[in-house]
């Protein structure tokens, strides 16, 4: 099995309806630093990434940008103004982070799928309602949590939606750089060195390159902790 089969959106579905999502359309090569889609675009179209890594972010009217969140293998990209119906257009754009590989399929087609499997319908409202979740703990964490906690605790849900095993312990399994990651914590990218290098001191992690795999996860745990 791929990572896209066991994680994500596509990992909670049902085996049929998992075989039958993504039977449809066409399989496609989004290269880095390209656009899954535009913010303000028509959304005509659904994306399961099978492989990679996409960030989401939106520019706000003041002109500044901020990043919502990763994307990586069995996510769905493209579904909110696709289920919105005709003429919805996204409120967010995707951007491949390493080469990314999608099912792609028409938001028409995908509309048709969910009327004839309603449980593919009901998993998507759930993982809709746990991103909103996950969206509103992060704003209270960015303001009441230091910046090393937020670390911790960002590190510790993307090895729990992202994390496979790794000869040294989990990999997240997402094209993460320091940048990236200080937008998801909402600090400076500086300060999140600083948390990272104090977490490679305890053992609790090693890097690399746009890698992060966790040795220590109850250390892990731990330093996420506010006291």
């Amino acid at each position: 099995m791929t990572d896209a089969t066991t994680r994500g959106f596509i990992g909670q579905l049902a085996q049929g309806d998992r075989q039958a999502l993504l039977s449809e359309g066409v399989e496609q090569i989004f290269p880095a630093r390209s656009a899954l889609c535009a913010q303000g675009e028509i959304g005509t179209r659904v994306m399961l990434i099978l492989r990679g890594t996409a960030k989401v972010g939106r520019t706000l009217s003041d002109g500044s940008h901020t990043v919502l969140g990763l994307c990586g293998p069995g996510d769905i990209v493209g579904e909110a103004s696709a289920v919105a119906g005709e003429g919805s257009a996204r409120l967010a754009a995707v951007i491949a982070v390493d080469s990314v590989t999608c099912r792609v399929l028409a938001a028409s087609r995908f509309r048709q799928v969910l009327r004839a499997r309603p449980e593919i319908y009901r998993t998507l409202v759930a993982v809709t309602n746990d991103r909103l979740r996950r969206t509103a703990d992060n704003g209270v964490r960015q303001a009441a949590h230091p910046v090393a906690c937020r670390t911790a605790r960002m590190l510790k849900e993307l090895a729990a939606r992202y994390g496979r095993p790794a000869p040294q312990g989990l990999l997240i399994g997402l094209a993460l750089s320091q940048h990236d990651l200080a937008l998801l914590v909402g600090a400076s990218r500086e300060s999140v060195v600083r948390a990272l290098s104090r977490l490679r001191t305890s053992g609790i992690i090693t890097t690399s390159r746009r890698k992060i795999i966790i040795r220590d996860p109850d250390g892990l745990g731990r330093a996420g902790e506010h006291h």
